[in-house]
């Protein structure tokens, strides 16, 4: 939380997976938060996961399904470091209530779409709503909340 002109504010920040970085540690020497905020983990890499398209050796940013495995794997990390205190946004490669769902259960307090809501237009967001409905009756939690982070 800051303050600007005497109104207060909740941060969110981003982190962008550069491909070099295997743990949390080496992505800003730890984790270190004061107050409330968010992180998003993590919407886009420069690194090039086993693409296969004419493009694939472009540089610049991915988004996406390229990114879902680099971003999961990001935010489990995070999660461990970060401990529950801070909400972590998952982001990158999220298509299905399958992906919602493993985001959440790793330690996701939200979840964000973005190219597959380009890709699949605003019905995407009801399908995976449903599907999280269903997968929250037959894991057991009463809610979302208690689902977050029971994988981690």
């Amino acid at each position: 939380m800051f303050e600007i002109n005497g109104n207060s504010h909740v941060y969110l920040g981003n982190l962008v997976i550069t491909g070099a970085h295997r743990d949390s540690s080496q992505s800003g020497g730890g984790i270190s938060f004061v107050g409330q905020g968010n992180l998003a983990i993590a919407n886009t890499t420069i690194s090039r996961p086993a693409l296969r398209s004419a493009q694939a050796a472009e540089a610049g940013g991915l988004s996406g399904r390229p990114l879902k495995r680099l971003a999961l794997e990001q935010l489990r990390l995070f999660r461990a470091e970060a401990g529950v205190q801070l909400p972590l946004i998952a982001v990158g490669g999220i298509e299905s209530a399958d992906d919602a769902w493993d985001r959440i259960v790793a330690g996701a307090s939200l979840v964000q779409l973005y190219s597959a809501l380009v890709y699949e237009g605003p019905g995407l967001a009801k399908r995976i709503a449903k599907g999280l409905a269903t997968k929250l009756r037959s894991s057991g939690f009463a809610s979302l909340t208690e689902a977050v982070g029971s994988a981690a």
